[in-house]
């Protein structure tokens, strides 16, 4: 598999060689995102979706973030949700300080024991989680 990546690397490279007149070339208006792909348990897809409409957009709307979401009824997972990264130092943070903040909002609504609850009871619903980081250019 990493072999196939850097090929697939080095053959994106070799193609636009030409093009970029032997200088690095950066994108313009490059958007990042945490590409979030989620696997509910079977009991529990209808229970998450309530509760991320209940409890997760609430927040995201009150810190102006909008989350790209994408229900996939046919697919190996239920959902996929963007998640924009207005900063991409934020990778360098184990704790990155948009989570941070996005946890004080949720604390300041729900309080912390049940918002640690909350959180608890929402990871239960999950089988499997796969998350990639991924752009958008023009």
């Amino acid at each position: 598999m990493k072999t196939q990546m850097f090929a697939l690397l080095m053959l994106s490279t070799v193609t636009a060689y030409p093009q970029s007149g032997n200088q690095p070339e950066k994108f313009k208006n490059v958007r990042w995102y945490q590409m979030v792909m989620t696997r509910y348990k079977a009991e529990s897809v209808h229970k998450a979706g309530s509760f991320i409409e209940q409890y997760f957009v609430p927040v995201d709307k009150e810190l102006g973030r909008n989350v790209i979401k994408f229900e996939s009824p046919f697919g190996e997972y239920d959902e996929v949700a963007y998640f924009p990264i207005d900063n991409i130092d934020e990778l360098n943070y184990k704790i990155p300080p948009s989570g941070l903040k996005w946890m004080q909002v949720f604390i300041k609504q729900q309080g912390q024991d049940k918002a640690m609850k909350l959180l608890q009871e929402f990871e239960g619903y999950i089988e499997m989680r796969k998350t990639m980081l991924v752009r958008q250019t023009e």
